[in-house]
């Protein structure tokens, strides 16, 4: 089933052209998906195309629950498996170098703090990030009739069809614990496992934002 949605998603930017050109009709229902006769729709885990492992299931998990607002709707998590199930495709992206995913926002000078001068050691001085910006993107796409059978149905206008695509940019900012640490972790300036905290948190916090920033696109 994996693969079947692999397959679906290499033929998007086939789509994507005649979409381009035609672009979708809004009928003043309550929703995209009620104007386009969709009553269900699967979302599978959404592709992770960033440096972070992980990432994609709090942006996941959240328009699924976004999306539970529209009324005559059944969405749930998941791959479409028959001809009623349409699907919602997203892609969360960020550049592949570091240094334009990571935009520092504070930084600290280890030399103007006694306790960090102290907590490196020998090592000489340096300049830590103690707060930063992640800046990511997801695409969401909306795909009618993904199952079809055949190049026949395909003709005759039955076959997928891209009804929406939107990237929404994903910016949230993370807080730094820089700080002397002492025990066993000595000779270091950052809190490990805080920190990963911290970022997890933020990813929550703006999974919830964009999630509603899609909802808002998608409603009528």
């Amino acid at each position: 089933m994996r693969q079947a949605l692999v397959k679906l998603i290499s033929i998007i930017f086939v789509l994507q052209g005649a979409w381009g050109c035609s672009g979708y009709e809004i009928k003043g229902k309550d929703h995209l998906f009620s104007s386009n006769e969709i009553s269900k729709v699967k979302i599978p885990l959404f592709v992770n195309r960033t440096i972070f492992p992980n990432i994609s299931a709090p942006f996941t998990n959240e328009l699924i629950a976004r999306l539970h607002h529209f009324k005559s709707l059944s969405v749930s998590g998941g791959e479409p498996s028959s001809k009623e199930e349409h699907v919602l495709i997203g892609v969360i992206s960020s550049s592949a170098r570091e240094k334009d995913v990571l935009e520092p926002i504070i930084r600290r000078y280890t030399g103007n703090s006694l306790s960090l001068r102290n907590a490196i050691g020998s090592r000489p001085d340096f300049f830590l990030t103690s707060q930063y910006r992640v800046n990511l993107s997801l695409e969401i796409i909306v795909i009618k009739n993904p199952v079809f059978n055949g190049e026949r149905k395909i003709a005759e206008g039955q076959g997928p069809k891209i009804i929406f695509q939107r990237t929404v940019p994903v910016r949230f900012n993370v807080v730094n614990n820089v700080a002397a640490v002492d025990g066993p972790d000595s000779l270091g300036v950052a809190n490990y496992t805080n920190n990963l905290g911290y970022f997890d948190y933020e990813v929550k916090r703006a999974a919830k934002q964009v999630a509603e920033i899609v909802e808002n696109f998608l409603a009528i």
